[in-house]
């Protein structure tokens, strides 16, 4: 297998991808991102990653970069090496086989890469792009708390992958005054799922009224394996172009 070094991405087998560990010293540790990410038609997304500094110290090798599609298959994977700067990967074509669900083609992106290394992902439309962190997990005990805008001109959508073996239930509970309904949400193993705030609520709640609102939501699972929770909210524009930014 050749080695793909800041240039696009390289697709490799599955069975290529079983023993493509990101540096030639299997012992290092390994820095692991996991995000939700999308290829259309709301918004799409771009991977960075970022080596170490030169003079840190630490080695730079090879980062294995994977997208689940929504049920937890493997869709595509890739071996890239960043080592002469920040490194960006559209990934559209590696989520070119990812099922649509919702409207949406999206799923899990894993990312691998030798310690020191960091993972970004920007998520951009014609309008707006921005950055997000690797997601945030919840697990038993452990639950996720987000602050939620209410109202005209705005949507709230949750993005939501697995990354255990068995598939999982997530529980998301709205705190809107003085009125807390829940819902479940099962997620496949290694899936995804997204959710519209005003839409599963909607038949708890008065939503999208003309005065902004504030709120907020709790994740909540009993697995023992983490369950991670984007948060994004689509605004409106005067100029009739929406845009997506990150609420956590």
């Amino acid at each position: 297998m050749t080695e793909e070094e800041n240039g696009s991405d390289l697709t490799v087998s599955h069975d290529e991808a079983d023993s493509a560990v990101p540096s030639a010293d299997i012992n290092e540790s390994l820095v692991e991102s996991r995000f939700w990410v999308s290829t259309g038609p709301y918004f799409f997304s771009t991977l960075f990653i970022i080596p170490p500094d030169s003079g840190s110290g630490l080695s730079q090798g090879f980062s294995v970069v994977e997208i689940f599609d929504v049920d937890g298959v493997s869709a595509g994977v890739t071996r890239v090496r960043a080592k002469n700067g920040v490194m960006m990967i559209e990934l559209s074509s590696l989520m070119s086989s990812c099922k649509e669900e919702s409207g949406m083609q999206y799923g899990q992106l894993v990312v691998r890469s030798p310690a020191g290394y960091a993972h970004y992902c920007r998520m951009h439309n014609e309008s707006r792009a921005f950055l997000i962190p690797p997601i945030k997990f919840c697990q038993a005990g452990s639950p996720l708390f987000s602050p939620l805008t209410i109202g005209a001109g705005k949507d709230t959508f949750l993005g939501l992958v697995n990354t255990g073996d068995t598939d999982a239930n997530l529980r998301c509970r709205l705190y809107f005054g003085k009125r807390t309904p829940e819902i479940d949400c099962s997620i496949p193993a290694h899936g995804s799922r997204i959710l519209h705030v005003e839409s599963v609520f909607g038949g708890f709640v008065q939503l999208g009224g003309p005065e902004l609102s504030y709120a907020y939501i709790r994740c909540m699972t009993r697995v023992p394996v983490g369950l991670g929770v984007h948060v994004f909210e689509r605004c409106a524009s005067s100029d009739g172009k929406d845009f997506y930014t990150a609420v956590s």
